[in-house]
Formats: C-alpha cells, structure tokens, sequence
C-alpha cells in the first residue's frame, strides 16, 4: 500500500513492475490496458485528477481489445494538454500512434483522418521534427474532400510571419484554400490574401502585393478583428521597408 493510504497500491521498485509486465503475454498485455483505460476515463468523469496522457495512452496500448474512436479522441485531447505546456514532441508521439490506429477503424471520416494529420504536422513543426509529409497528406485530403478550415489553418501554419521564409509551397497552398472559399468567407479569405501577399513570388513585385492587400483591405471591412490585424501587419510590414 502506498503510505497513507488502503485503496492505493505501487510496486516496490519499477525493475519488479517491468520484469511482470514484459513477462505478460501480448494479448493479456491488451486487455488490462484496455480496462485500466476504462477505468481511468470513469474516474476522470467523475472529477478526479486523472492526467488525459495516461488515459490516452493506455486505450492506444490497448487496441484493438479499447474502443479505437475513444483511444483517438483521447489522443487528440491528451496532445492539446500536452502542447499548452510546451510538450510538443510528446503531443507528436501521441498523435502518431492515434494515426496508426486509424486503420483499425475503418468507418473514420475523411475529415477525421485529414484534422487528425494537421495537428501531427503542427505539433512536429513546433518540436522541430520533419513535418512536410504529414502536411502534405492533410493538404491532399483536404483538397480532394473540401475541408476548408484545415486548408485555411494549413495555408497560415506554411506561411509563417511577415520577413519570415515560407515552407516550399506555401502559396500553392494558400491559393488552394483561397479557391475552396465562398466568396463571403470575408475574415478567412482577407487574412489569405495577407499571407499571400508576403509569400514568394508575390512579396518580389510590388504590383502582386498591392492588389493582393487593396483585395484584403476591401474584404476586411466585414471581417473579425484578427482578420483586420493581420491585413494591418502586412501593411505595417511593407510600409517599414527591407531594411526595418
């Protein structure tokens, strides 16, 4: 027992705890981390401190035997948690392992496997993993099925900052997103078309950038403030030279 307590137990050294668990075999090995998962996402309902870490990890150890579209939607919650506290590269091996289970679940929306590659290929970026791979993918879905927030999210995330050097084919993806929205989509298309803007080859023409921001600033009229923002760092951004 552990000290002060009767219901609580641990193991008197994690050599004894490995040695027990190697010697399980797979199929046991399974199981028990599929009912531990179980039980953990109870007592997590029930207000008690349960790190989502754990309970995604152990439905993921427990696949096939766990429920593959909770082990992923844990996954996904476990990794934003993960990523709040700088933990990018652990939100990154969370998410591989969810994409793996995908294909025990084959019912999963296009959708699903499409935002599920996004977030693999922004938390790898930010733990400076390779990440052009999974973005491609997500991009490629994204384009075939339509998904317009993925393609706009995808078009900011390859872009970067204003002066900052864009992912290889960012205004490809930039002009794809831009194609996949109404013409009333006023906040996503005005801050698109400021990415745009500073994205090579347009940032190298004067004219390209001036209409690609006269467009933005039409739009932004009727757009969300963080729309209006971004068309307002473009314009700050040119206004202050190369030098500056």
């Amino acid at each position: 027992p552990q000290r002060d307590s009767h219901a609580r137990f641990e193991f008197g050294h994690d050599l004894i705890r490995e040695v027990l668990y190697q010697d399980l075999p797979s199929a046991a090995r399974m199981r028990l981390h599929a009912r531990v998962g179980q039980a953990l996402s109870l007592r997590a309902a029930n207000d008690v401190a349960v790190s989502s870490v754990e309970i995604a990890h152990h439905l993921l150890a427990g696949l096939p035997v766990s429920d593959v579209a909770e082990a992923i939607r844990c996954a996904r919650t476990a990794a934003v948690e993960a990523s709040r506290v700088g933990a990018h590269a652990d939100a990154s091996a969370l998410l591989r392992r969810a994409l793996d289970s995908l294909s025990l679940y084959p019912e999963s929306s296009r959708q699903a496997a499409c935002e599920l590659l996004f977030d693999l290929a922004r938390y790898e970026r930010a733990a400076g993993e390779p990440f052009a791979s999974h973005l491609e993918r997500a991009v490629a879905l994204a384009r075939e099925h339509g998904h317009r927030r993925v393609l706009v999210a995808a078009g900011q995330l390859v872009c970067g900052p204003p002066g900052t050097v864009s992912v290889e084919g960012a205004g490809d993806v930039l002009e794809t997103a831009l194609a996949a929205l109404p013409d009333d989509a006023y906040s996503e298309r005005a801050m698109l078309l400021s990415h745009l803007s500073w994205t090579p080859p347009n940032n190298w023409h004067r004219d390209k950038v001036e209409g690609l921001l006269s467009q933005a600033e039409e739009l932004s009229r009727d757009a969300r403030p963080s729309a209006v923002r971004t068309v307002l760092r473009a314009r700050l951004y040119y206004a202050g030279g190369p030098d500056d």
